[in-house]
């Protein structure tokens, strides 16, 4: 199975690492993503995860509206590429739009 995992928190590099490690063990594709929000990319090292920076962290308003739209044209090409199966993440608003889209095409 081939899943999609998106970090927007460096919180979120611990909630999800021992999952991440898990399937990758049990032989499934996981493709991590990550917002470079604080010290996530430093975590994700840190563990040695695979990962792609998909957007640094927008400032104000027209910031986030930057981001939301450079983040749903990317993830847009990593479910195409790599056909995903499940997407993860924990709230935010980030890959709902994209997945929606794409999965039900």
């Amino acid at each position: 199975m081939n899943i999609f995992f998106n970090i927007s928190h460096p919180a979120h590099v611990h909630f999800f690492r021992h999952a991440i490690s898990r399937l990758t063990q049990n032989g499934h594709n996981i493709i991590v993503g990550a917002r470079n929000k604080e010290f996530t990319i430093e975590l994700l090292k840190k563990y040695n995860m695979d990962h792609v920076i998909l957007t640094d962290k927008g400032q104000g308003l027209a910031g986030l509206i930057k981001e939301l739209v450079v983040q749903q044209l990317k993830l847009s090409r990593i479910i195409k590429e790599h056909s995903i199966d499940i997407m993860l993440q924990i709230s935010g608003i980030m890959s709902i739009e994209c997945s929606l889209i794409i999965l039900d095409s």
